[in-house]
């Protein structure tokens, strides 16, 4: 009796530790995103604040152009394109009509999808989205990775959890998927202000660097810092404090001029980008209708494979 005690007390002990690890019910206890801020929405907060922050790290530019796969992703000025590599990212705001069999077709590499944000919510589409791209077939293989949205409203260790515990139950993050994001900036529910505008530098900073850290530990894996140059000037963050992040891959936000990605992003000083979303307007011409976010790689695809540490398509 005895024996029969301690051993169901073992298997308790380890169904516990298990649930924790894997984020107990695989996200069933988050609530469904529905009015977060969609990328447009964001954007537009992304050009305001530049329009007011003239002195900028580089020169800010406003959307004018147009991009559409693959015509400007193989030429640009009626020259052939070279060391660029695209990707798009989706959330539960893109049209579920999303079809990416053509993708790759169309010269999109690869594909990050939002999984979570702050400690309570999971993007409904998430799921859907990332096994889709895990289900293409090899000569169509897209790249896939998750992003979490950090809010200012719960621990960044915590939300860490969540995410990787939300995103294991989901595929999990394998060998061939690419390094894991945190999207830092206006934490707004629609036109609401930016909840981040009550906190201090080291607050914000302190968050971010605990969610990073907490996730490099738990998936072995160097995460990747989205930001913008613009939020940092209107949240008063000294430029200088971005130095703590040199540990981690930089995916910045600015949209350019002609909206092609032939300039250069504004930047953080003595900081290097890796990826870079110049627009929110993108099309394609197949597989969706509406615009979607774009990004570059300025590098051959060998070289992206070296530095992200995945096997290419």
């Amino acid at each position: 009796m005895v024996r029969l005690i301690h051993s169901l007390t073992l298997i308790s002990t380890l169904t516990f530790l298990n649930s924790s690890a894997l984020g107990d019910d695989g996200g069933d206890k988050l609530s469904i995103l529905t009015d977060d801020a969609s990328r447009q929405i964001l954007f537009k907060r992304i050009i305001e604040a530049e329009e007011k922050e003239p002195d900028l790290p580089g020169k800010p530019f406003k959307l004018n152009g147009s991009f559409t796969f693959p015509q400007n992703a193989e030429v640009d000025d009626k020259k052939p394109r070279e060391k660029s590599y695209f990707g798009v990212d989706i959330s539960h705001h893109t049209n579920p009509s999303i079809n990416f069999q053509n993708f790759k077709q169309q010269k999109i590499s690869f594909v990050y999808a939002k999984a979570t944000q702050g400690t309570k919510f999971k993007d409904g589409k998430f799921a859907e989205y990332y096994s889709a791209l895990a289900e293409l077939p090899s000569n169509r293989r897209l790249l896939r990775g998750a992003y979490h949205f950090l809010t200012a409203e719960g621990d960044g260790g915590d939300q860490a959890d969540t995410f990787v515990n939300f995103v294991s139950s989901n595929g999990g993050f394998g060998d061939q998927d690419l390094p894991p994001v945190v999207d830092l900036e206006w934490d707004a529910w629609k036109d609401n202000p930016d909840r981040w505008q009550n906190k201090t530098p080291d607050y914000i900073v302190g968050t971010a660097l605990a969610f990073l850290n907490r996730v490099e530990e738990r998936t072995g894996k160097v995460p990747m810092l989205y930001t913008t140059v613009s939020w940092w000037k209107e949240r008063n963050i000294p430029v200088a404090e971005f130095k703590k992040f040199s540990h981690f891959k930089l995916w910045i936000a600015d949209y350019s001029k002609s909206s092609r990605a032939v300039e250069a992003p504004s930047v953080f000083p003595n900081s290097t980008w890796h990826i870079w979303q110049f627009t929110s307007s993108a099309r394609v011409t197949s597989g969706y209708s509406k615009a979607l976010d774009a990004n570059i790689f300025k590098g051959t695809p060998e070289e992206f494979k070296k530095f992200f540490g995945v096997a290419l398509p």
